[in-house]
């Protein structure tokens, strides 16, 4: 079964990054998050050994809060199907209630077809403004996503050349970073966890 793009935890043989990677298994994407997650704590056991069982941690509350976006989008996407077909018996309905008060004589072909209409008109704005807003906030994301890689590219390109100068205190400090980074990505994650389970 194929997935959407997602974040993944990815780390070189002597660098380590966030980037996304394209549709994969999710078999497939569990076996690379893990072997570039062990890459990634080999490189804190070699360069900061005190920081290893933090960074354990860390990949560990990540990857529950990937597999719990995961589970969410499958319970939503169920519920997406539950709306459509709750609205399509809602339509079929008001249809019904409209051929009902034609055949009581409480109301003319046309008047039935111009509340019809006005109707689906109205449903259709709806439908409409909502595929805006999602489509202006998907590239929103996809704009914030690029930057992002863009950085954590560079970053690792910096990470590469400090390993291969055996620039140790850059090392550390780029490693620290990571584990912040890492911090900071799983509080904004449990947010947009939250803000989608209220949805």
């Amino acid at each position: 079964m194929k997935s959407r793009q997602m974040n993944k935890v990815i780390a070189m043989t002597l660098a380590v990054v966030f980037m996304l990677v394209p549709m994969v298994s999710f078999a497939e994407e569990t076996e690379q998050v893990d072997n570039k997650g062990e890459a990634l704590i080999k490189l804190y056991e070699e360069y900061l050994p005190e920081m290893v069982d933090e960074m354990e941690a860390l990949q560990a509350e990540h990857q529950s809060i990937r597999e719990e976006f995961r589970e969410l989008r499958n319970k939503l996407g169920e519920e997406r199907k539950l709306r459509k077909e709750e609205r399509r018996v809602e339509q079929d309905n008001f249809r019904n209630e409209l051929f009902e008060k034609i055949e009581n004589g409480e109301m003319t072909a046309e008047e039935a077809k111009a509340e019809f209409e006005a109707r689906r008109e109205e449903m259709k704005a709806k439908a409409q403004e909502l595929k805006e807003e999602s489509q202006g906030k998907r590239e929103e994301k996809r704009e914030r996503i690029g930057e992002n890689r863009e950085e954590r590219k560079a970053r690792r390109e910096e990470l590469k050349t400090a390993i291969e100068n055996d620039d140790v205190d850059t090392i550390k400090e780029i490693l620290q970073e990571i584990a912040e980074n890492l911090e900071q990505r799983i509080e904004q994650e449990k947010e947009k966890l939250e803000e989608l389970k209220t949805q």
